[in-house]
């Protein structure tokens, strides 16, 4: 399976910035993917750095994407850094199976990052590491929600109540990978 940057190279435009400038704003819609070639990266939230990108291959944009939405953090160069540049990047998803898989991989990566930092938070909340409240060390997950009387949805964990579209990016990944498998049996078939 080809990665990601060579299902790139010689078939999307580059674009290199400088250090320091932002090339996805917070509240803003790229319309776009970047894929990173080189350089590095952080992804800002107001005033807080979240995290630094130095891996080729990683996708930025991919959120706002896949949920049709604005980006939800700030992305900027630390380094001169070059990229590819996804213009269509549901289409290119659906045509490259290997980018569609990439990203899911990159999105569930952090999504396990985030699961660890929150659940690794909550001990330090309970009564025994000088936080408020009993019973508040048992992990997110763990901990789900009433479903509405009369509604017909399962109950979900804290952290898909927390971000409602997530279920929406899942099924729609999904549905890329199954295209992408049915146009592979039938071509073989």
């Amino acid at each position: 399976m080809p990665s990601i940057l060579e299902t790139c190279q010689g078939r999307l435009p580059e674009r290199t910035f400088g250090a320091g400038e932002v090339f996805i704003a917070e509240g803003t819609r790229a319309g776009m993917l970047f894929v990173l070639a080189e350089g590095t990266v952080e992804v800002v939230k107001g005033d807080y750095v979240i995290n630094t990108f130095s891996d080729p291959g990683a996708v930025f944009g991919e959120i706002s994407v896949l949920l049709d939405t604005v980006h939800s953090a700030t992305v900027r160069t630390t380094a001169p850094s070059r990229f590819f540049l996804v213009g269509d990047p549901l289409e290119f998803m659906r045509s490259t199976p290997d980018v569609a898989l990439g990203v899911a991989r990159l999105l569930a990566k952090r999504l396990h990052a985030m699961t660890t930092y929150l659940v690794d938070l909550k001990p330090r909340r309970s009564p025994r590491h000088g936080g408020r409240g009993a019973g508040r060390a048992q992990p997110l997950a763990a901990r789900r929600s009433r479903p509405r009387v009369g509604s017909r949805s399962r109950p979900q964990s804290i952290l898909t109540r927390r971000a409602p579209h997530a279920e929406r990016a899942a099924e729609l990944i999904a549905s890329i990978l199954r295209a992408q498998r049915d146009r592979a049996q039938a071509s073989r078939g």
